[in-house]
């Protein structure tokens, strides 16, 4: 008679059988049990096999049941975290529902707002303001994740040295080493307003391609400039990170958290659409702002005339006028064509180009640019204007225009969002912002001011059409001259 021995390990999926001489060991469910087999039990062993195989069928059947119960359990969970959701992201419903998040979207009030400005070519416009939008929603996602990234590579860093304790002299040596060599990465990177200012230099002798890739490389600059300027944070944590510069802590969440809100929202924040529309071709043909360097060089003055009279009492413009045709006997060349510019803009018998009308407008009612001693001059605009005029393609106005009034939309939908009333005056707030944003430039402007032309501006205690004069020749002779000699002007 021959023994054979068998161990079985049952679990809910299969049996496992071991054979062992002499007894069969049968593990099931935590239960040992022991049986002697010979040839004569083959009978019995088949049935416990049978027995076996039926058991787990009935596990697998219980098996699948779990799993549908757990699926539907985690349909009713997402059920519930997207009732959820809504509830913490949708404003409640009012008597008079915000329009602009109930019944447009960020772009379509864009597009509403440019076509209200009555503006050439409108079809072919807003099918290039939808390519820049698609362009800067990526663009806008792509800065978030790469500022979530400084900051958390900047955390580690410092994360390090604050545990590193007390270093040694060549630790301090190296780390130094790294922080100035990060620094320097960084001011290699930044575009400054003195670059700016060489780029708009004009040269008579560029004609053609070349003077049309000189001015697309202006406005993209522009507004990659505008857009890479962040609001600094009073004692900011600076920390350098091998490979990226110096990383500003606060300032990054502060940048952050705007591009967050903005996203929230369904948008995207202006300066960042302003730099995607300037490098779109198709938007720098139908916008159709370059002029020839002779037309651009009456344009300034023209918008300058046309400001006084539209700023000015009469008895001051009566008394300017008289000044300029005094001039106009006197003057020569450049100063010359100025006065007369001046003139027709003074008088009415000159127009600007259809960009340039706008921005004159923003200019006086939401910049600071008016007889009104309460409202603060935004710089930004006037510096945009100046490497206009310098360079002779007006191009970037019409960006310009075009991102205020996305900004304008912004600010409205953020409101309604966080619960908060609609300002009174949008563009008013935006023109606030920006100045704050951009003090450094304003500041350097009154530096050069004081400086450099602190006779310039007054003569016998008031503004004198010599002063005008003065701002047009020496408009070049520095940075941010222009914007402050002009902004100055304006407010004697």
């Amino acid at each position: 008679m021959s023994i054979i021995v068998r161990v079985l390990f049952v679990t809910p999926a299969c049996v496992t059988a071991v054979r062992f001489p002499h007894c069969s060991v049968v593990i099931r469910r935590g239960v040992l049990r022991l049986c002697a087999t010979n040839g004569e039990g083959a009978s019995s062993l088949d049935a416990q096999k049978a027995r076996l195989r039926a058991e787990r069928l009935s596990l697998q059947a219980e098996r699948a049941a779990l799993e549908a119960e757990k699926l539907d359990l985690r349909a009713a969970q997402l059920k519930l975290d997207d009732s959820r959701k809504k509830q913490n992201t949708e404003p409640e419903q009012s008597p008079s529902p915000p329009p602009l998040l109930h019944s447009r979207d960020p772009l379509e009030a864009l597009k509403n707002e440019v076509d209200a400005l009555g503006c050439p070519r409108i079809s072919e416009l807003q099918d290039a303001l939808c390519v820049s939008w698609v362009a800067s929603v990526q663009a806008q996602r792509d800065e978030i994740l790469k500022l979530k990234e400084l900051i958390r590579a900047a955390q580690t860093v410092k994360g390090k040295l604050s545990q590193a304790g007390e270093l040694t002299l060549q630790e301090t040596w190296e780390q130094a080493g790294l922080e100035a060599k990060e620094r320097e990465r960084t001011v290699r990177s930044k575009l400054s307003v003195d670059r700016l200012w060489d780029m708009s230099e004009k040269d008579t002798s560029v004609t053609g391609d070349e003077r049309r890739r000189r001015s697309r490389k202006l406005s993209t600059s522009l507004f990659s400039f505008l857009r890479s300027v962040v609001q600094p944070v009073d004692g900011d944590d600076e920390v350098a990170v091998p490979e990226e510069g110096i990383v500003a802590l606060a300032s990054c969440r502060k940048r952050l958290a705007l591009l967050e809100q903005h996203e929230m929202i369904a948008s995207v924040e202006y300066r960042i659409f302003g730099e995607l529309l300037s490098s779109n071709e198709a938007f720098e043909s139908v916008a159709n702002a370059s002029l020839n360097p002779e037309e651009a060089d009456r344009m300034m003055p023209v918008l300058f005339g046309q400001w006084m009279s539209g700023n000015f009492e009469q008895e001051a413009i009566d008394d300017i006028m008289a000044d300029v045709d005094k001039q106009a006997a006197q003057a020569e060349g450049d100063d010359a064509k100025a006065i007369k510019a001046l003139e027709q803009g003074l008088s009415g018998k000159a127009a600007v180009p259809f960009w340039l009308d706008k921005m004159g407008e923003l200019l006086t009612r939401a910049d600071g640019f008016n007889m009104n001693e309460e409202d603060g001059i935004n710089v930004v605009p006037l510096f945009l204007l100046s490497l206009c005029g310098r360079q002779g393609s007006f191009e970037p106005t019409a960006v310009y225009i075009i991102s205020r009034i996305l900004a304008r939309v912004n600010v409205q939908r953020i409101a309604a969002f966080t619960g908060r009333a609609p300002p009174a005056d949008a563009d008013k707030q935006v023109s606030l912002e920006e100045r704050a944003l951009f003090q450094s430039l304003v500041n350097e402007a009154v530096e050069a001011l004081v400086v450099g032309t602190a006779g310039v501006v007054c003569a016998g205690g008031g503004a004198t059409l010599a002063a005008v004069l003065s701002y047009f020749r020496t408009c070049g002779a520095y940075p941010a001259r222009s914007a402050c000699v002009l902004a100055i002007y304006m407010r004697l």
